[in-house]
């Protein structure tokens, strides 16, 4: 015989427990979802250590899970707050008051695990499991809502200072008609305070000894976004001027508003008689025109001719200059033939002559004033020079005192022959057996008075029998002529060494 097969039905008890069971599971997994995707960070923290966190919380700060779990969130809060308060001893404060069952909402700094600091909201509220008492902590970045608030506030300063800053009056109506704002040139123009502007109409404002149109002509700006009339207003003294006024739709912090722009018309008016007076001018001037048209050209002319003046002037420095190294060149070759030491030492001095007035051309060649020479660049150059020539940079050193001094091309010639002479003097003969010294160079002006050039050497010095100004040295008859030629005084000192000093007048 076949077994009856059982009919027994589930209890009903059984179907309500299952059907229990899975609702708790769908509401566990999505209560669990929204935890996980939540766009805020989520912690659950326990004896104040986080036991859970959502993904958001590690994007947030920056870090992985294991660097958060079991750790205190006041880790990752910076020592102090804006406020100055301790962030420890603050976040604790509020932890107690949240397990108080006191939910706690609060704007604070944070810390991402890179350590840089962001801004966010925060709500704390406590609950139980299983008899145990957690806490939720709920953190929101605002750092962006932050940034958009500063730019919002930096805006409006700049509106206002592009407000107040502005010389035309301006002032705000609203939808009422009503001012709600004011201008700095407002207040001077109508010789009124702020307050006493701010919600008053214009018609308050104008001269009412003519009939008025101006409310016909501001509901015609808001039917049509903007207006442009002349306006006759009065200020607090009861004096009456003229405004341009320019109405234009705008919108003010959200409102809708008139924009209403004032340009003083007595100003307007006082630019059209200037233009009047210019043309009138114009039309009586036309042969004054002609005339100052044709000293322009013959201006532009003589501008032309002295460039090329300027430019056939340059040229004939730079070939003086040419010439004269060319000659320098030519005593050079010519030396390399010669034996006799005497003539050798003829032809050296010479060639140090003629590069002392190259130089002088060089730099009038390099310089855009052709009439005067940059005498103390001038003289580094030549001495500089003249110290290469004799060999003896590593025991002789120059010493330069020197004002900044223009000198004409009559003057610095002979002065550059001058110096040429002094330095190469002292060169071959303060400092013999190779003995090691110093040359001064100076070259000062006092004011409103004579120019003072002074060689001196810590050498030997010269014998103080030998009369220099009637020595056979041709060197040093070439300086007492040079000297006479520019009308100058030539005093020599002996003491540790020699220092001649030239006194010659400025040019």
């Amino acid at each position: 015989m076949e077994k009856k097969k059982s009919t027994k039905k589930p209890s009903v008890k059984n179907i309500n427990a299952h059907e229990i069971e899975q609702q708790l599971r769908l509401s566990e997994e999505k209560h669990r979802m929204l935890f996980s995707k939540a766009n805020d960070s989520i912690f659950i923290i326990k004896e104040n250590k986080i036991i859970d966190c959502n993904e958001k919380s590690l994007e947030m700060f920056g870090c992985k899970s294991e660097d958060l779990m079991g750790q205190h969130l006041y880790r990752y809060l910076p020592e102090k707050q804006p406020s100055g308060a301790d962030s420890i001893l603050n976040f604790y404060d509020l932890t107690i008051l949240a397990l108080n069952k006191e939910s706690q909402f609060f704007y604070w700094k944070f810390l991402r695990f890179n350590g840089e600091q962001f801004d966010a909201e925060v709500s704390l509220s406590a609950f139980e499991v299983n008899g145990e008492k957690m806490m939720q902590a709920i953190v929101r970045d605002i750092t962006r809502r932050k940034e958009a608030e500063e730019f919002k506030n930096k805006s409006i300063k700049s509106y206002f200072e592009i407000f107040n800053s502005s010389t035309d009056v301006i002032l705000i109506l609203s939808e009422a008609n009503i001012i709600i704002d004011a201008n700095k040139s407002a207040i001077d123009k109508f010789s009124l305070t702020k307050e006493e502007i701010i919600g008053n109409s214009l018609q308050s404002m104008e001269d009412k000894v003519v009939a008025s149109t101006l409310t016909r002509k501001i509901q015609k700006a808001w039917k049509e976004g903007s207006s442009r009339f002349d306006w006759k207003a009065k200020n607090k003294n009861g004096e009456i001027f003229l405004l341009e006024l320019i109405f234009k739709k705008g919108s003010y912090f959200g409102k809708s508003v008139l924009i209403v722009n004032g340009r003083d018309l007595g100003e307007r008016l006082q630019a059209e008689e200037e233009r009047l007076r210019a043309e009138i001018a114009e039309a009586t001037t036309g042969v004054l025109e002609k005339e100052i048209a044709e000293r322009k050209e013959a201006e532009a002319k003589l501008k032309t001719t002295l460039a090329e003046s300027e430019m056939l002037l340059k040229e004939v420095h730079h070939r003086v200059k040419n010439n004269l190294q060319v000659i320098s060149s030519i005593l050079n070759l010519q030396s390399s033939y010669v034996k006799d030491q005497y003539t050798l030492t003829m032809l050296k001095e010479c060639r140090d002559r003629i590069k002392s007035m190259s130089f002088i051309h060089e730099s009038l060649y390099q310089n855009k004033d052709f009439s005067h020479v940059d005498f103390g660049s001038y003289l580094k150059s030549l001495c500089s020079n003249l110290l290469y020539s004799y060999s003896v940079g590593g025991r002789v050193s120059l010493n330069f005192d020197i004002d900044k001094i223009f000198l004409s091309l009559d003057t610095s010639i002979p002065c550059g022959l001058i110096v040429n002479e002094l330095v190469a003097n002292a060169l071959k003969y303060a400092f013999p057996d190779s003995r090691k010294g110093n040359i001064f160079i100076s070259l000062k002006r006092k004011e409103t008075g004579p120019n003072f050039l002074i060689i001196e050497d810590d050498g030997v010095g010269m014998p103080e029998h030998v009369n220099f100004k009637e020595t056979e040295s041709l060197g040093l008859q070439l300086v007492i002529t040079l000297v006479d030629q520019i009308d100058g005084e030539l005093k020599l000192e002996r003491k540790k060494g020699a220092k001649f000093t030239i006194e010659f007048k400025a040019n």
